[in-house]
């Protein structure tokens, strides 16, 4: 038989005791941090797939909107236009290629190629202006459409700024054709107006002449009238052998006098069409 193992004693159970206890402890510990290490982990795991399904929902959002905002921008009935900095157009919408039967492309230069050829040079000058000044202007120019006509257009272009400077400019068109033929029809209903007024106001001058020229011949005639009379009947008085002067010289000063008075008719006539003052 092998010898039992000696007696423990006191210190080395109190030492084993300690032992035991610290060596649960740690088992213990070492097992919350685990299961607290785990937790952590599952909650990370969750808060980053929440975040990926968030961040997947804002993408999906963002090109909803984007598509909403070209779709607004493609179907509003002007003609959208964006110039860069320097005023070259980089983008055209849809109601602008519609109209001009072109893409963007075409159109990348400062003035629309579908401008009408009278009304670049005015354009140009005020663009160049704004694109100096960077502020806002407006003209009113004529496209061509994709068939071959010329419309009036208002466009208004403003500027895009970023930290004070100027990265773009926007520009909306809208058609003006209706507005301007009305103003040309309104232009010539008072051209025509003006017409018809002048020759009411000629026809007028015209009755008023006529009443005149009556009213001068029934004035005029009275002393031609009576010098007449007295010419024909002076002529006789002379005619006689001898001469009958002392008869012909009274019908003489009659004739002298009925001139006068003819004479002083024609010189207020004339003093009226002058606006000369009265005579008395």
């Amino acid at each position: 038989l092998s010898p039992a193992p000696p007696a423990l004693g006191f210190n080395e159970i109190v030492r084993l005791a300690l032992f035991v206890m610290a060596s649960a402890f740690v088992v213990v510990l070492s097992a919350g941090r685990t299961r607290a290490s785990r937790s952590l982990q599952s909650l990370i795991d969750r808060q980053q797939a929440k975040i990926a399904e968030l961040e997947q929902s804002l993408r999906v959002d963002n090109v909803a909107h984007k598509e909403e905002l070209q779709l607004i921008i493609d179907t509003i009935p002007v003609l959208v236009l964006r110039h860069r900095a320097d005023g070259i157009i980089d983008f055209v919408n849809e109601v602008g290629r519609v109209y001009s039967g072109l893409t963007t492309k075409k159109w990348t230069r400062r003035t629309s190629i579908i401008t009408h050829p009278d009304d670049i040079p005015k354009l140009e000058a005020a663009w160049d202006v704004a694109l100096q000044t960077g502020e806002p202007f407006e003209a009113e120019v004529r496209l061509r459409r994709a068939d071959g006509e010329y419309r009036w257009f208002a466009s208004r272009r403003v500027p895009l700024r970023k930290n004070g400077e100027v990265v773009a400019w926007y520009a909306a068109t809208y058609d003006i054709e209706d507005r301007k033929q009305a103003e040309n029809e309104l232009i010539e209903s008072e051209r025509r107006l003006r017409e018809a007024q002048m020759e009411l106001v000629h026809a007028s001058r015209v009755v008023t002449m006529g009443q005149l020229t009556a009213s001068i011949a029934h004035e005029v005639n009275q002393p031609l009238a009576a010098l007449l009379t007295n010419a024909d009947t002076a002529l006789r008085w002379l005619s006689h052998q001898p001469p009958n002067v002392e008869k012909a010289a009274p019908l003489l000063r009659r004739i002298v006098g009925d001139g006068k008075r003819a004479a002083d008719i024609v010189d207020r006539i004339r003093d009226l069409s002058r606006k000369a003052p009265t005579r008395k």
